[in-house]
């Protein structure tokens, strides 16, 4: 057995529930929080649109659909701008191989 042994017998039984009909069962603790599957699907949606090379003002508009025009200089200084950088490097480092730690049970920040 490896250290992931518990973990994939867990979600085989869990499937397994579902397959015959039934409630899944108690959720697992490792699972993300409500927040957290928020943040994944938020970074999900930024690695797609970074794909297709949308800007760093239109990423911005994914996480903050009412973010007000502002002008460049106010852009540069603005926090929507940082948060945003922040979003993509730890999109980055999930891609990078940080979910494993997640699907693991692990931190599930990614650094």
């Amino acid at each position: 057995m490896d250290r992931s042994f518990a973990l994939r017998s867990d979600a085989t039984t869990r499937f397994a529930r579902r397959c015959r009909g039934l409630t899944a069962g108690t959720r697992s603790p490792s699972l993300p929080s409500a927040f957290q599957r928020h943040r994944l699907t938020l970074m999900i949606r930024l690695a797609d649109a970074e794909a297709t090379g949308a800007s760093l003002r239109e990423l911005a508009r994914i996480v903050s659909p009412a973010m007000p025009a502002m002008s460049a200089a106010a852009w540069k200084a603005s926090s929507e701008r940082r948060h945003i950088q922040r979003l993509r490097r730890e999109t980055a480092a999930m891609i990078a191989g940080g979910y494993r730690a997640l699907l693991m049970g692990g931190d599930k920040k990614a650094r």
